[in-house]
C-alpha cells in the first residue's frame, strides 16, 4: 500500500509540479546491487517514503515520513499526510 498510495498522491495531487520538475518520484528498490546506500543515507531500517529538497542540482535537506506506517491501515490519513509533507516542501523552493 505504501507504494500505491504514495504514487496516487502524488500523481493525482501534484500533476502540474510534477509536469514542471518540481517534483519527481522515484521507487527505489534498496535490495537492489547499488541501492544499499540509501539505507544509512536516509537513516531507514525498513521501506519508508522519504522527500529530499534539491536545489540547483544538490540535496538540501532531506525527511524520512516515518509515520506513513502509523496510516497503512487508513488510506485517507496516509494520503493526506504524504500530501500536508510534500506542500510544506514545495513552500521552500
Amino acid at each position: 500500500n505504501m507504494e500505491t498510495w504514495t504514487k496516487e498522491v502524488v500523481n493525482n495531487d501534484f500533476k502540474a509540479e510534477q509536469a514542471s520538475g518540481k517534483i519527481v518520484l522515484k521507487i527505489i528498490n534498496t535490495e537492489t546491487k547499488g541501492n544499499e546506500h540509501y539505507m544509512t543515507d536516509y537513516n531507514l531500517y525498513t521501506k519508508s517514503v522519504v522527500l529530499s529538497l534539491v536545489k540547483d542540482g544538490k540535496q538540501i535537506k532531506f525527511t524520512n515520513l516515518a509515520k506513513v506506517w502509523d496510516f497503512l491501515g487508513n488510506s485517507a490519513k496516509f494520503k493526506a499526510y504524504v500530501k500536508n509533507e510534500i506542500t510544506s516542501y514545495l513552500k521552500e523552493l
